[in-house]
């Protein structure tokens, strides 16, 4: 039997608890794309009713759920002229992240989103700024932008690791004409407790497991957080995956998982890991 320690926080986050809750109780219902970022959840939500639709044209009933990752307001307009009843499930965390964009672009400040410029949470949150935003993940890309305007405001996908986004910050080619800069961190605070549970539990184990669906933000930063500090790492969806572990030996092993991840998928992956013969 290996020994294996898992982090003390996994399962799912309060965003995607909520959203899957609210996504229950309306069911049977489609969203539009992928309510989370989970291939086990998505199968999960499929029997219980809840059909993803990859555009909105695809939508056949008379109501549509927002996805946990939330949408740009134009998505909200066109929903709106079918018809059709929202049901909302963004995070209240990436909620508070559009608000700020919004706000800040009415302000007459340049709005600068921090992280993956294509995904969907980030093109929700850019979406809010309106012409008066950007999207990247590299500082020297905003510098025609810093360049023509006087205030910047600086947020961050939710999922982001905080010493990234910092340095991102630091990092900005300012211009002289830049009279105001704002900073505010929007990174998620259970996704930054992950972030630090995985950081702390590498020191005390040869090999971390990391458990979610590879298209997930926060599951891929974990496993950076692993790469960072040059500690061997397996990414993994489900309890099968345990078989990619390759022969047994005597090694401690660390157990994570993404926002997304069911916690019985975790429960599963840690007792397959301690079977390993």
């Amino acid at each position: 039997m290996k020994e294996v320690e898992r982090v003390k926080t996994y399962g799912f986050c309060t965003g995607v608890a909520r959203a899957l809750r609210i996504l229950e109780k309306e069911a049977p219902i489609e969203t539009l794309h992928d309510a989370v970022h989970n291939p086990e959840v998505a199968k999960r939500l499929k029997g219980k009713g809840i059909v993803k639709q990859d555009n909105l044209s695809e939508v056949q009933g008379k109501a549509v759920a927002i996805r946990a990752h939330g949408e740009p307001p134009e998505v909200y307009k066109q929903i709106e002229k079918r018809n059709l009843r929202i049901v909302d499930t963004t995070c209240p965390i990436v909620g508070r992240a559009q608000k700020l964009a919004h706000e800040f672009a009415n302000q007459n400040f340049g709005v600068i989103i921090f992280g993956d410029k294509k995904h969907a949470e980030v093109q929700g949150i850019l979406g809010n700024a309106g012409d008066h935003g950007i999207a990247t993940s590299c500082a020297s890309e905003a510098k025609d932008f810093l360049s023509h305007t006087s205030h910047i405001a600086c947020l961050s996908q939710t999922t982001q690791r905080p010493n990234t986004f910092w340095s991102f910050v630091l990092s900005l080619p300012l211009a002289p004409s830049l009279k105001e800069l704002q900073a505010v961190n929007t990174i998620c605070p259970e996704v930054i407790r992950r972030q630090e549970e995985v950081a702390h539990l590498i020191l005390k184990v040869e090999l971390m497991v990391i458990v979610g669906g590879r298209n997930s933000a926060n599951t891929q930063n974990l496993a950076r957080i692993c790469l960072d500090a040059g500690k061997a790492f397996q990414f993994i969806e489900n309890a099968p995956g345990v078989s990619k572990l390759g022969p047994s030996s005597n090694f401690r092993v660390g157990v994570a998982s993404g926002t997304s991840t069911p916690s019985e998928v975790v429960d599963e992956v840690v007792e397959r890991i301690r079977c390993l013969v």
